[in-house]
């Protein structure tokens, strides 16, 4: 469970933040287009629990009514609120991950990002690549061999570190302990947990 979900107004439709409360590390997961903050099985809450039962980090989980533009800041200036010191590790699916791609260059807390099942769309994959070459820190795209954009993945610059998970779509339908062991074996790389 949250330990408190936040509520605010981003330009004009309310987001929304599940809280775990911890360490002045963040794990935030930014979800898909639309999504709340639970998710399809309360995936993203379960998720959430499982890196603050073994790590510890304050754990925020955003809702995301993206409008193409950037729908990272209005998250950041919260956790600037709530911390004097932090670094934050980024996770984001699909549409979540497409705003990590393009806008997380910008938030210089973020030490790494994984980037689940991005959309590969021709009118976004300038704005991803250029955003991504922007970053300072470590990337991972993640991507399910049955995910509609898994074809496509050819036109991420070949310097992003991409990882396939087989057998797996777009929601990660086969098995959900794929989604949950994603931070553990791309994101922290053993730096927290071995």
């Amino acid at each position: 469970m949250y330990d408190r979900i936040v509520s605010g107004n981003l330009r004009g439709r309310t987001v929304e933040y599940g809280i775990i409360e911890g360490s002045d590390t963040v794990f935030f997961i930014k979800v898909g287009q639309d999504g709340n903050i639970y998710g399809y099985m309360d995936k993203y809450m379960h998720l959430a629990e499982l890196v603050h039962n073994r790590l510890g980090f304050t754990c925020i989980t955003s809702s995301n009514p993206y409008d193409g533009d950037d729908p990272l800041g209005h998250a950041f200036e919260m956790m600037d609120e709530m911390f004097e010191d932090y670094s934050v590790y980024f996770m984001g699916h699909s549409n979540g991950a497409r705003a990590g791609a393009i806008f997380g260059y910008r938030y210089h807390r973020i030490k790494a990002m994984l980037l689940s099942d991005s959309p590969l769309e021709d009118s976004d994959i300038d704005r991803i690549n250029d955003g991504l070459s922007r970053f300072e820190g470590k990337v991972i795209m993640v991507y399910g061999d049955r995910d509609e954009s898994f074809e496509r993945i050819h036109m991420i610059d070949e310097s992003i570190r991409i990882e396939v998970i087989q057998g797996e779509d777009h929601n990660y339908t086969k098995s959900m302990d794929d989604l949950y062991s994603l931070p553990f074996r791309f994101l922290f790389d053993g730096e927290f947990y071995g």
